[in-house]
């Protein structure tokens, strides 16, 4: 059991978890699956939140996209952002909000995934739902573990 909890404390750890010993602790005895929930948090954050970092590129592409296809949903944003270049806002500014609307549609989506209710269906019980379920690591044979992923909104909503 303690050669357990040291490496998921390791493993949590290096998926940069600020509470690797709670979140270990929490994985033995209320089987929640503690480093799955942070290796999709990790994944979420740095590929589709921090978007900063490379808005440069994005500007680039969706200028290409502009030249490309003139009439398509790229080119619409690439000329808003040109607006917003030429009226003084710079890339990085813009990649604040980026940022904010990346990690609020992230929240939402995670929402979704847990709590399928939609007030317009009605009573959804006739319909199909979901469940993101753990997987073990490849070199465990990389089957489904039984363990769900629920609560993700938790786990990726809004950082301070």
């Amino acid at each position: 059991m303690q050669s357990r909890k040291r490496l998921l404390v390791e493993k949590l750890a290096r998926l940069g978890v600020e509470d690797p010993e709670g979140a270990a602790r929490s994985e033995i005895t209320e089987d929640i699956p503690q480093v799955a929930l942070a290796r999709l948090e990790r994944l979420v954050r740095t590929n589709l939140m921090r978007r900063r970092e490379s808005m440069d590129i994005w500007w680039a592409n969706l200028q290409r996209e502009r030249d490309r296809r003139p009439e398509s949903r790229p080119a619409v944003v690439a000329e808003v952002i040109a607006k917003c270049l030429d009226a003084g806002i710079t890339l990085d500014e813009l990649g604040v909000i980026v940022e904010d609307v990346a990690s609020g549609t992230a929240h939402g989506f995670a929402y979704l995934l847990g709590d399928p209710y939609d007030d317009e269906l009605g009573d959804p019980s006739d319909l199909p739902s979901w469940v993101l379920c753990e997987v073990s690591p490849d070199d465990e044979g990389g089957q489904l573990t039984g363990r769900t992923m629920g609560g993700l909104h938790e786990f990726l909503g809004p950082k301070e």
